[in-house]
C-alpha cells in the first residue's frame, strides 16, 4: 500500500510504503495484521494489528532502522468489497 502521513512535530506530509498481510482471526471474526513498511524514519515491522469485518483497522509499527525503537500506531479503513 502507498500511504501518506503528517509528521505531528513539523506538520510536513511524508509518503510511506506498507506491505500488509491479513490472517483470518476466528476468535474475533476479523483479521490479524502483520507486515513491514518504510518511510522517511526508516524501515518498520508491524508488530500487532487488527482488521474488523466492517473494514476499520489499526496496526502498530516499530522502526528497525533509522529512528530505531520509534513506535507508531496507525488506523485506517479498507474497502473489503473492492479489495482496497
Amino acid at each position: 500500500y502507498a500511504v501518506s502521513f503528517v509528521d505531528p512535530g513539523s506538520n510536513v506530509t511524508h509518503n510511506a510504503a506498507l506491505m500488509l498481510f491479513f490472517a483470518k482471526n476466528f476468535q474475533n471474526g476479523g483479521y490479524t495484521i502483520s507486515g513491514q513498511g518504510s518511510d522517511v524514519d526508516g524501515n518498520t515491522i508491524v508488530e500487532d494489528g487488527f482488521l474488523s469485518r466492517d473494514g476499520t483497522a489499526w496496526w502498530r509499527e516499530r522502526n528497525i532502522t533509522g529512528d530505531v525503537g520509534l513506535q507508531v500506531l496507525s488506523r485506517g479503513r479498507f474497502d473489503l468489497r473492492q479489495h482496497s
